[in-house]
């Protein structure tokens, strides 16, 4: 029933393929919200490599990459490390969790990815 709702809708509409881009503006954004720039290339080179593995699952693909907009919130009174880890910890573990719902090891490991040793 959802297959049907879904092609009669984009039988109505148009649709267009937004890309995440992790460049030059994100880090600007980044450093005009006072997390330090090494910080802020760890955690975009992070986020790059899981966008490939996603990219490459045959059950996911581009439709379910990470974008910028986990990484608009400000700091609300804490370090910008405490900060990323509150990102991993309640937006994308979860998201993670959910896309390799019947994988735990390979969510795991991506999860670990991110909270992983500085690169």
């Amino acid at each position: 029933m959802l297959a049907l709702v879904d092609y009669a809708l984009r039988r109505r509409f148009t649709f267009v393929d937004l890309v995440p881009v992790l460049g030059d503006k994100l880090r600007q954004h980044l450093a005009d919200s006072q997390i330090p720039e090494e910080l802020a290339g760890d955690m975009l080179t992070r986020v790059a490599a899981l966008n490939l593995t996603i990219k490459e699952d045959k059950n996911l693909g581009a439709g379910f990459l990470i974008g910028h907009s986990y990484f608009c919130t400000p700091l609300a009174g804490e370090t910008p490390a405490a900060w990323w880890d509150t990102i991993v910890r309640h937006d994308l573990a979860p998201l993670l969790r959910e896309y390799w719902f019947d994988n735990e090891s390979k969510a795991s490991k991506a999860i670990a990815a991110l909270h992983g040793p500085a690169i």
